[in-house]
């Protein structure tokens, strides 16, 4: 590999400072590369700081995964607005919803849960698995795995606030 020119070198950094990726250095200071080409090796710490800024600005946040406080108090106010909406159309389309009939509607998931498995248990052990049983029990399956994602989608709601079972506080 051939030895760059000390001409080559101070184009080199030149072109640098020109584009402000450093301070010119071609001022006569103890960086020139006169002294690079002398042999003396330039010293990072004592290199002038860079022209340009690379990095934060001083209103970011240390971690650029933190949601902003604009964008804190945006989620705060979209949350609202979807609880109370999801409120009021939840409790238009299920009225009279109380602590009671929700234990109503877990005890009616636990009937097709418990149908289910009886089925199965009838078709494996103590039938031959006929096609009849098969056809019964993927259909008393679907219903149970629809019970189920119900009766989640019921707690879910009640514990994101969009439910407030009557003889609840609001």
């Amino acid at each position: 590999m051939e030895k760059a020119s000390e001409a080559d070198f101070a184009a080199f950094v030149a072109s640098l400072a020109r584009s402000g990726f450093v301070a010119d250095l071609a001022t006569g200071d103890a960086h020139h590369p006169a002294h690079v080409a002398e042999g003396t090796a330039l010293d990072p710490a004592a290199l002038p700081p860079p022209k340009r800024k690379f990095g934060r600005k001083p209103d970011m946040a240390i971690d650029p995964w933190v949601p902003s406080d604009e964008q804190k108090r945006m989620l705060a106010f979209v949350d609202k607005s979807v609880r109370l909406v999801n409120r009021e159309v939840i409790h238009k389309h299920i009225p009279g919803l109380t602590k009671e009939r929700f234990v109503e509607f877990a005890a009616a998931v636990a009937r097709l849960r418990a149908d289910y498995l009886s089925c199965a248990m009838r078709a494996f052990l103590d039938g031959e698995g006929s096609e009849k049983e098969l056809a019964d029990l993927a259909h008393k399956r679907e219903l149970f795995e629809e019970g189920v994602k119900a009766y989640e989608a019921l707690h879910r709601a009640l514990e994101r606030g969009y439910i407030d079972p009557e003889g609840s506080k609001t």
